[in-house]
């Protein structure tokens, strides 16, 4: 067995056609490292705007309340409708988006 690290499989080409990054420790610190409540990237490397983020939320929460816009702790189809818009997309996709959405992650 190798002890080289492989970073790309030929069978599948996504992982060659997307090489892991080797220069992260330049740019982000401790980039291995978990983060409980930052989702960190090269572009934001303090994570979310600091009106956006929460101290206390950890990164799915900070999502899904983004879409909870009267923190009710519930995510209404108008809920969903309304974070589409505010993420950009038109009254077409929005309205479309939010069958889909809660048509997949509702309990029968």
């Amino acid at each position: 067995m190798s002890s080289k690290v492989v970073t790309g499989i030929p069978s599948v080409p996504i992982t060659e056609a997307r090489p892991v990054p080797l220069d992260l420790d330049s740019k982000l610190p401790h980039p291995g490292a978990p983060r409980a409540n930052k989702a960190i990237s090269v572009e934001k490397p303090n994570g979310s705007p600091a009106h956006l983020a929460r101290e206390d939320y950890s990164v799915m929460q900070q999502h899904v309340a983004f879409f909870d816009r009267d923190n009710d702790g519930v995510l209404w189809p108008w809920d969903t409708y309304i974070g589409f818009r505010r993420l950009g997309f038109g009254r077409v996709i929005s309205t479309l988006a939010v069958p889909f959405i809660h048509g997949s992650f509702s309990y029968p």
